[in-house]
């Protein structure tokens, strides 16, 4: 876990968060042993979908390819199944 997944959690246990917003999967895994619940970039974007505040398949594929995120085919298949 790096520097930043650490200070998301102190910051959430600071201010007493409902919501930590973390998609690392070792800082997702601690966070949630911590008591958090943890969500990830790809349920705001499924939740802004379910919303009609954006095109989910745009937004992935804007996300997969301008930035570093990674996520495997299946899990996307899977949000866009619920959708």
């Amino acid at each position: 876990m790096d520097e930043g997944e650490v200070a998301a959690i102190r910051l959430a246990h600071d201010q007493a968060a409902d919501l930590l917003l973390m998609d690392e999967r070792k800082g997702r895994q601690i966070a949630q042993r911590l008591g958090f619940r943890v969500s990830g970039v790809l349920a705001v974007i499924a939740d802004a979908a379910r919303l009609k505040l954006l095109d989910f398949d745009q937004a992935i594929s804007k996300l997969t390819q301008d930035t570093n995120f990674r996520v495997s085919p299946t899990v996307i298949e899977a949000v866009r199944s619920q959708l």
